[in-house]
């Protein structure tokens, strides 16, 4: 079943993109060290970064304060806290809390919001959370928000960030929650036991990871209340998988996750893959420090051929079974294979160039024949602007709060 909702002026965008941009700060600080064997989910210390009056966040929405009304103020902290990096190191990692300021005893909801591709450090939600609207925006509705850094940016920048790699995005997000958890309670601070998840691009994929590793392996620990992955891949083979000629509006986020891939794995393989005036930049330039502008720059003109980034060659053996261990890594990292039980509704534009509609509504079609009673694809509405990836981002987060909504309770 498609569902197609939803409709406002996409120059909201913009509205949103300037929201906190300015705000007060604070460096308190706690941190903790408790007893026993450290282990993922364990909580390093929190930071306090700053309080968002209600008045602040209902003045930067403008007029979409009426469609998305804020009830409190927010306070946001940076939290740091112990995960397992590819090899099964723990490491240090960070993300943003929001916290709504509610009456001494109140309830929330969890919500646990994935971002979506960024390039540089000074992007990460924790560092960049002025710039991080949609988590303080959710925060003053009443939810209790995280979002995860990932690996490779705030506390753990440095790495290069396994961009689509199932496990420790899942990881990141979930001992996010765990230890935000030992903090809440630790402030008594309240929850209801709701626990809802969202994200977009890179962040959609993430959901969809998070709740898949929930239904089958945390249910005892987490119960997921509703899901709205957005404009996400979530089968990696599939998506890698082009044709020479066939064309592309851009090679950046192909370019990333093969980087990615490549170092996670010890594969080897980018100068195999990679024309040669490209490999440099993919080799040297995720690093943190260049920005997607920057690296774009770099990489084939948009709507360029396959094989204009590729190597024709590795493109003809890798669609006939060639490189069979990178199709493992990425079929080892495809995260469509499960049926949910929660409510889900995958929110995608169907004029997509960076992450095909098609895929999307077939994966929907698979889940419900497979007996998922209450999963269904919302096509993205932009008010009549092209649907692409980056005109949906908006009504995404808008269509996420409402849908959200039905079912929150506490707020």
């Amino acid at each position: 079943m498609k569902k197609r909702l939803f409709t406002f002026p996409i120059t909201a965008l913009l509205v949103l993109l300037m929201v906190f941009l300015t705000g007060c700060g604070s460096s308190s600080s706690s941190n903790f060290t408790g007893g026993g064997e450290t282990k993922a989910g364990d909580l390093v210390s929190v930071t306090k970064l700053s309080t968002r009056s209600r008045g602040e966040i209902v003045t930067n929405l403008g007029n979409l304060s009426a469609v998305v009304a804020p009830l409190y103020s927010v306070d946001t902290y940076k939290v740091v806290y112990k995960t397992k990096d590819a090899q099964g190191s723990l490491i240090n990692v960070s993300g943003l809390m929001a916290v709504p300021q509610k009456a001494s005893g109140a309830t929330s909801p969890r919500l646990s919001n994935q971002h979506g591709t960024i390039f540089l450090n000074a992007a990460a939600p924790s560092f960049n959370h002025q710039a991080f609207a949609g988590s303080v925006i959710a925060a003053s509705l009443g939810y209790i928000v995280t979002e995860a850094d990932y690996i490779g940016y705030g506390e753990s920048a440095g790495r290069v960030h396994p961009h689509t790699h199932k496990e420790t995005l899942t990881g990141a997000v979930i001992d996010l929650l765990v230890a935000s958890k030992t903090w809440l309670d630790q402030q008594g601070i309240k929850e209801n036991g709701q626990l809802f998840l969202g994200g977009y691009s890179e962040g959609g994929y993430a959901t969809l990871a998070v709740q898949k590793k929930i239904q089958e392996a945390l249910s005892n620990e987490f119960t997921v209340t509703a899901s709205v992955p957005a404009e996400g891949a979530y089968n990696i083979l599939q998506t890698a998988q082009i044709a020479p000629d066939e064309t592309r509006l851009t090679y950046i986020f192909f370019a990333y996750i093969i980087k990615a891939y490549d170092e996670e794995y010890g594969l080897n393989l980018l100068s195999d893959i990679i024309e040669t005036q490209y490999f440099n930049v993919v080799d040297t330039f995720f690093d943190g420090q260049h920005s997607g502008q920057q690296i774009a720059a770099q990489l084939p003109a948009p709507n360029s051929t396959a094989d204009s980034f590729f190597k024709r060659d590795f493109l003809v053996s890798f669609n006939n079974g060639g490189k069979p261990a990178l199709s493992d890594a990425f079929e080892e990292n495809n995260v469509d294979d499960f049926v949910p039980t929660a409510p889900t509704r995958f929110f995608h534009g169907r004029d997509d160039q960076i992450v095909a509609f098609a895929p999307v509504e077939q994966l929907v079609l698979t889940m419900q024949t497979n007996g998922a009673t209450d999963v269904a694809l919302v096509e993205c509405d932009a008010n009549g602007a092209p649907t692409t990836h980056a005109n949906c981002g908006v009504p995404a987060l808008l269509y996420s709060a409402g849908f959200f909504a039905q079912f929150a309770t506490d707020l």
